[in-house]
């Protein structure tokens, strides 16, 4: 179940259905699962964000997806500052 909780698209499709209908444990007990190794994978996320986006922006198309997303954020947070939000 831990497995499965960890592919996000899963967590509430897959592995809490699982631990309550196949694998017969308690509700509570599968919830405390999904929200700890949420949190663990939130927390390795954090740390290894920076690392991960520089391994996959050598590839160049990612590299130019990933600066139109900046250029765009950074453009949203400027005219959010000039209208004075």
């Amino acid at each position: 179940m831990i497995l499965i909780t960890f592919i996000s698209a899963f967590e509430l499709r897959a592995s809490i259905p699982f631990g309550i209908l196949y694998a017969e444990m308690n509700w509570l007990y599968v919830a405390s699962i999904a929200f700890v190794t949420n949190v663990i994978l939130g927390v390795l996320l954090y740390y290894f964000m920076e690392l991960i986006v520089n391994i996959i922006t050598k590839i160049k198309f990612v590299n130019t997806l990933w600066q139109r997303y900046v250029e765009r954020t950074r453009k949203k947070i400027h005219e959010g500052m000039e209208s004075g939000l």
